[in-house]
């Protein structure tokens, strides 16, 4: 693999898949064995927390937009970023709210083909991580109990979510290659983190290890 100016990476997976522990472990072995400095592009997930209904495609539109924005400055300042809750995660959720009664499909397809635009511009490579919706719903309780049991964290979503995923993995199969690397969230957190965190390392290694740093390219 060739040096790259810039490297973008999409963590996705439905809600509370471990995408973020996944991230901050990659971040900790990155600074420890190879001193790349990660620049990370992060929603929360109380970004979700509008529980109306009829906002979900507005809510999803705008956190598209915030999202491209992060990652056309990514892609002109260069470096390593990661990404979580990225467009293609946008996809998914469109999709699992069109799925649901949320979204109109009209309305929905419209912004996924500019998503989809986007992501092929703004993205390198894609890690899903996979995680049953009953251990995510579970993981949701415990981190969040005080939640209402509906909407976006409801169970009934998380299954929904679940197919648009499924959906979205065999799309991006076709179309990645080997730039798509699939890990299992399932099981303690921090042990899946560490197993897939590995398991990125030695898909994108190369890209990872022999970019430039992005504190680098930012003095440039």
């Amino acid at each position: 693999m060739d040096t790259v100016s810039s490297f973008i990476i999409e963590v996705a997976g439905i809600i509370c898949a471990g995408k973020m522990t996944l991230i901050n472990k990659l971040r900790e072995i990155m600074d420890e064995r190879y001193e790349t400095k990660l620049r990370i592009i992060a929603e929360d997930l109380t970004a979700h927390l509008i529980l109306d209904p009829t906002d979900y495609y507005s809510r999803q539109t705008r956190l598209a937009g915030q999202v491209t924005t992060e990652l056309i400055d990514a892609r002109s300042n260069g470096g390593v970023t990661v990404v979580h809750r990225g467009l293609f995660d946008c996809k998914a959720f469109m999709g699992a709210y069109v799925k649901a009664g949320y979204v109109l499909q009209d309305m929905a397809e419209c912004q996924v083909r500019a998503w989809e635009g986007n992501a092929a511009e703004y993205t390198d490579g894609v890690v899903l991580v996979k995680t049953s919706p009953e251990e995510a719903f579970e993981r949701l309780r415990v981190k969040h109990g005080g939640l209402p049991n509906n909407g976006v964290f409801g169970k009934d979503f998380f299954g929904q979510l679940c197919w648009s995923y499924e959906r979205l993995e065999a799309e991006l199969r076709e179309a990645l290659g080997s730039s798509l690397i699939v890990v299992c969230g399932e099981g303690e957190l921090e042990e899946a983190a560490k197993r897939n965190a590995a398991k990125v390392l030695k898909g994108f290694g190369s890209y990872l290890q022999g970019g430039p740093r992005y504190d680098d390219a930012q003095a440039d």
